[in-house]
Parts: C-alpha cells; structure tokens; sequence
C-alpha cells in the first residue's frame, strides 16, 4: 500500500470534478486517487541573483522593480513532490514533522 497523503485543498478539489465528471459518464464504477502513480506539471517563479549586468545578453529572465532577476520554470513531479512543494507557498520553513 502507498503512503498516506494529505492533499491540499486546490489538487483535492480538482480530483473531485475530475470524479464526479468520471462517474457522471461511467456508472457502477470506482475511483480513487493513487499518488504513487501520479505527476503534476507545477508552474515556479524562482527569485533569485541581482541585476544583470551591462552587456549581459542572456535570457535568464525577467527583472523586478528592486533589481531581482526573476524566472519562470516548469517543474514536473510526482505527487509527494508536488505537495511538498506547494506547502512553501504559504511558508518558507516547514520542518520535517509538518511533512509528515
């Protein structure tokens, strides 16, 4: 058996139109969610590195108004990944007991 697994509430919410359209169109079926076997294609903004200097022509990203450089990734993970990561929206420590 796989892990047990909190899911937020925005991926949570998700499997449960998923399942509801699912089970609209197929009856007499079951579905049920299994991280293990699941990815998610997350979209990052990384912050990070100062101002580019002059004559810098590389397309590291784009800049803020305090001079940060910005950059917009795609990260593709499975399902314990994803909801680690989304756990550092709201935060920017989580200790190893709140991932548990």
């Amino acid at each position: 058996a796989p892990p047990p697994i909190n899911l937020p509430r925005v991926p949570s919410q998700a499997f449960d139109v998923f399942k509801n359209f699912y089970l609209a169109k197929h009856s007499g079926r079951i579905l049920t969610l299994q991280p293990s076997a699941g990815t998610a294609d997350l979209n990052a903004l990384f912050y990070g590195g100062n101002k580019r200097k002059e004559g810098d022509d590389d397309d590291a990203g784009e800049g803020t108004s305090d001079g940060t450089k910005t950059k917009k990734h795609i990260l593709c993970v499975n399902t314990y990944q994803m909801v680690l990561l989304l756990m550092f929206n709201t935060r920017e420590k989580i200790t190893y007991e709140e991932m548990k």
